[in-house]
């Protein structure tokens, strides 16, 4: 019972894990990144 069924939950399932993960990683680099949020007028380091 082996159809394309599994395939596409498995290749769902690993899109949705890598948009979270990557969506959870910009989120967290952003907010470790600019602590101040006020200090956004264009100070890059």
């Amino acid at each position: 019972m082996s159809r394309q069924s599994s395939s596409s939950v498995e290749v769902l399932l690993g899109l949705l894990f890598g948009a979270v993960l990557a969506l959870g990683m910009f989120i967290y680099k952003l907010y470790t990144h600019q602590p101040d949020p006020q200090a956004t007028e264009g100070d890059d380091e």
